[in-house]
Parts: structure tokens; sequence; C-alpha cells
């Protein structure tokens, strides 16, 4: 199945996307008044993705898992949370999935090169380490880096 990721839309063109695609990732934080509009957005269908990642507007961990929790209310299946967000931010957000039966998506991104297969390999360990006192973890890990070469891509295959 493709996930098509959302953002740099507006609110009724993301939940048209939303109707014609089969799983969507919603980038809370490049839609233009989405967080006023959660309940909208992940009410309209199945096999969404919540996310909300840390930029110059809002970097606030409790805003941001409130987001990811209100999204989870409203019909999210998933949440992603960022390996490099804070262990506090990442517990709350997994123990509400968790409890909400929601799967939680564990994403490291690197847009300017591919890491070598050893740090590729630590990433993997850091994204599945058990956290806070219920030992949660990830149901999805997810690895998003730049690929300039076949070597990269097989790489990360």
């Amino acid at each position: 199945m493709i996930c098509v990721s959302i953002g740099y839309v507006t609110v009724d063109e993301c939940i048209s996307i939303i109707k014609t695609s089969k799983m969507a990732e919603v980038r809370l934080d490049l839609i233009k008044d989405s967080t006023s509009n959660i309940k909208k957005i992940f009410s309209c269908s199945k096999n969404l993705i919540a996310t909300y990642r840390a930029n110059e507007l809002i970097n606030d961990d409790d805003d941001r898992a409130a987001f990811l929790i209100e999204s989870m209310n409203a019909g999210a299946e998933y949440v992603d949370v960022e390996l490099d967000s804070s262990d506090i931010f990442k517990i709350r957000v997994m123990e509400e999935a968790k409890n909400k039966g929601k799967k939680v998506i564990v994403s490291y991104h690197n847009c300017e090169q591919t890491p070598s297969k050893k740090e590729l390999f630590n990433i993997l360990k850091n994204c599945i380490m058990p956290l806070g006192k219920n030992k949660l973890s990830p149901d999805v890990l997810k690895i998003a880096c730049l690929s300039q070469s076949q070597n990269d891509n097989a790489r990360l295959l």
C-alpha cells in the first residue's frame, strides 16, 4: 500500500486528497488551520497517520502532543513521533496511543544523506528501545533519508 504525505494545502484540499487515497500521512504542521480542524480531517477516513513535527512556530512538546492526541480521538489510526523528540513527548503520545488501540510510528529523517550501514543499525536500535515504566515500543519504524545512488537504496533496504 502506498501512503501519501499531505502538506502545504488547505484543509479542504487535504480532505479531498484523503478521500482519494488508501492511506495518508497528515502533516498538521504543514497545513494552515489544521489544528482547528482536526476532527474534520481525521473523521473523514480510516488509515490516517497524524504527524506534527516541531518547527519555528510550534516546538512546544505539550502542544504537539495535545494535537496528536486530539487527532487520535478524532479517528487517526497512527501517530508518528520522531526519534529525536524528547522521551517525555514520546512516552506521553505512545501511552495515549496504546490506551486508545492506535499504532505508533517512530521515525528518523535525514534530508542530507543516507547514513552508513552501522549508523542505520544504531538508528534502528534506538527506534525500538523501550521507553518509560511500561516499556513502550513502536508498532512501525520509519527511516526516511536522501538517497543519491543505488548503493544508498540498497543500504536502506
